[in-house]
Formats: C-alpha cells, sequence, structure tokens
C-alpha cells in the first residue's frame, strides 16, 4: 500500500506502508529533502536581504531613483515572498506527511492489537478442545485399563479352575484352544 502526498507548489512524495506505518526511512528522507530546500530557502533569503539592505543604503544615500534601483528593489522583494513560500509550504507538508504517518501507525497498531485479540481467542478455543480431548483419551484409557485387569483376573481364576480340575496333570497341548479349555472345564 503506498499513499501519495501531493502539495500544490511541491512535486509530493510518496511512502510505502509497513506493518507498523510508513516506511521510517523514506519519510526521514523526505524530511531531511524538506529541511534541505528550507535552509536553502532560508539562505538565499537572508542573501537578498542583505543585498535589499545594502541597495537600500545606496539609495538612500543618491537622491533619485534609478529605473534600475526600483526593479531591483522588486524582484528582491518578490524573492523575498517566495522564500517565504517555500519556508510555509516546506512546514505545511512536513507537518501533514507526519500526521498522515501518525493516524496510519495508530490504525495499523489498532489492527494488530485487533488480530492479536481474535488470534489469542482462538489459540484459547482450541486448547481447551485439545485438553477435553486430553480428558476423553485418559478417560477411555482407565475403562481399557480396567478391562485388562478383569481379563487378566479372569484368567488367572480359569487357570486355577483348571489346575483345580486336574487337567493340569495332562500333557500341554499348545494346539488346544481356549474355547476347548474352557469346555474340558
Amino acid at each position: 500500500m503506498a499513499i501519495d502526498i501531493v502539495d500544490s507548489g511541491s512535486d509530493g512524495a510518496t511512502f510505502r506502508t509497513r506493518l507498523m506505518g510508513f516506511d521510517k526511512e523514506e519519510v526521514l528522507v523526505c524530511l531531511r529533502n524538506l529541511a534541505s530546500d528550507y535552509g536553502e530557502a532560508q539562505k538565499q533569503v537572508d542573501r537578498l536581504t542583505v543585498k535589499l539592505k545594502a541597495l537600500e543604503d545606496a539609495q538612500e544615500q543618491a537622491p533619485l531613483r534609478s529605473p534600475i534601483g526600483v526593479q531591483i528593489e522588486r524582484l528582491l522583494a518578490s524573492a523575498h515572498k517566495v522564500a517565504e513560500e517555500v519556508k510555509v509550504d516546506a512546514e505545511s507538508a512536513a507537518k501533514k506527511i507526519l500526521s498522515e504517518a501518525q493516524e496510519e501507525a495508530a490504525r495499523l497498531r489498532s489492527q494488530a492489537e485487533a488480530d492479536a485479540s481474535a488470534l489469542t481467542k482462538t489459540a484459547a478455543a482450541r486448547l481447551a478442545e485439545l485438553n477435553t480431548e486430553i480428558e476423553r483419551m485418559l478417560e477411555r484409557r482407565d475403562a481399557v485399563h480396567a478391562q485388562l485387569h478383569r481379563a487378566a483376573d479372569q484368567l488367572d481364576e480359569l487357570s486355577r479352575d483348571i489346575r483345580a480340575a486336574g487337567l493340569a496333570t495332562e500333557p500341554a497341548n499348545p494346539s488346544w484352544s481356549k474355547s476347548q479349555i474352557a469346555a474340558r472345564a
């Protein structure tokens, strides 16, 4: 996602957004460029102001104004006005960019918090499901374990009954099945 910021009298700036707002490096580069342009404009204003002051001093000493002096005076006044407009535009653009970057960062932070909250709720629900499944499996394991103990006890009792009936004195026949043994008992 990119946001175009175009101000009348400027070339405009485009910033890519990242997870937590605008690309910080791009904003910093833009702000440095604005500061540099502002600094250059301020230097030009200072130079022109010095020249204007010198011309005004020279003009005060000359009793008559020449047409060239008037043009230079107008030109310097115009340059001073343009420099002030550049300064105001640069400050306005910087404030606008910063404000929009802060708004976008706040929006992205809010979205990230909402996403994290939803993910946490989903994880908690899944954990509850898994805990319920574990409990069910433990209960099933305990039931199977109890059945195995009962079966082992029954086999022990059957073995004692077989021995008591005298079957233990006969030679063991491994081919006998449990049903044959049970039938003889």
